[in-house]
């Protein structure tokens, strides 16, 4: 069948009111066929278990293919320990390493 490569867009949040030592990232994974794929966040180049983030079931787009939405947590302890992690996506689509990845930087509200 016809296969295509996802595209991936992250970003933080703004700081939540009130908590200035959680962030939520978000990731968009679009438009990749077939519907399979897997997602993983790093921080300081180590994967976080699957525990840590919330992702969505695959949806189909209008268009062709479909999109995931992940979420992750993060503290202020540890963005300052590193203040950048990666949202990886994982699929057959992909040539070579089968990996797409972005990475966003936490901003750190002074």
């Amino acid at each position: 069948g016809p296969r295509a490569a996802p595209e991936v867009h992250v970003f933080a949040t703004p700081e939540e009111l009130g908590n200035q030592d959680k962030r939520t990232l978000a990731c968009l994974i679009q438009n990749f066929l077939p519907m399979d794929i897997s997602v993983q966040w790093l921080h300081n180049g180590v994967a976080l278990p699957p525990s840590r983030h919330s992702t969505t079931p695959p949806y189909r787009t209008k268009g062709s293919g479909f999109f995931v939405f992940s979420r992750l947590e993060v503290t202020r302890a540890e963005w300052e320990q590193k203040n950048e992690f990666i949202c990886r996506a994982i699929h057959e689509a992909v040539k070579d390493s089968q990996t797409v990845e972005k990475a966003v930087s936490v901003n750190l509200g002074k």
